[in-house]
């Protein structure tokens, strides 16, 4: 089942204009000048599921935000809390009224505290995408996870280490998943994973 809503959300998404969300880098790099695939997917579960409410770890630059913001419904009621350690996104968010921008470490009391004011009641997605690495997220997902309720969470880059296989592989065995990253790329990628927690 998952994969099937997985399927469509891409489809949907690759319908929706993505043009604000290039990927900027904050080095010298040069900046992509396409989007990103994943981005397209964001924005289409977004729309397809009628997503409200988003907590997102690493926000960066800023353009997985703005791709799950374009893929809001209509609503006044649509919000995004993304929080990440730089503040390489406060220009490029400061004009989407439903994005708000933490600093700080998601892990830290006080920046716990900041976030879960935002949330009156359970929300509809976490979006995981801060420190790749097993300890740190599984320290989110029982930190957050379990505090908000989210009917869903993604997940970047669950074929980036081992420590993060040993992860999805953990998830996977509890939850009901599905490994996007075919959907999304051919060949080796870092991947992107989906988990029910309804």
């Amino acid at each position: 089942m998952l994969k099937e809503v997985c399927e469509k959300a891409l489809n949907e998404g690759l319908k929706i204009n993505l043009d604000n969300c290039l990927y900027q880098f904050n080095d010298k790099r040069k900046n992509c000048d396409k989007v990103p695939r994943y981005y397209y997917f964001l924005a289409g579960f977004i729309k397809i599921k009628n997503i409200k409410s988003i907590l997102e770890f690493g926000t960066y630059n800023g353009g997985s935000s703005i791709a799950m913001n374009n893929g809001f419904n209509e609503s006044n009621n649509n919000k995004i809390v993304t929080v990440d350690l730089t503040s390489f996104s406060k220009e490029r968010l400061n004009n989407y009224k439903n994005i708000k921008r933490i600093q700080g470490n998601i892990l830290d009391e006080k920046i716990f505290e900041e976030v879960i004011k935002n949330f009156e009641e359970d929300i509809d997605l976490v979006f995981i995408d801060s420190d790749h690495e097993y300890s740190h997220v599984k320290k989110c997902i029982e930190t957050y996870v379990n505090k908000l309720n989210p009917k869903y969470v993604i997940f970047d880059d669950i074929h980036l280490n081992s420590s993060m296989n040993k992860l999805w592989n953990e998830i996977s065995q509890k939850y009901n998943t599905f490994d996007i990253s075919e959907l999304l790329w051919r060949g080796n990628n870092c991947g992107i994973g989906i988990m029910e927690y309804i």
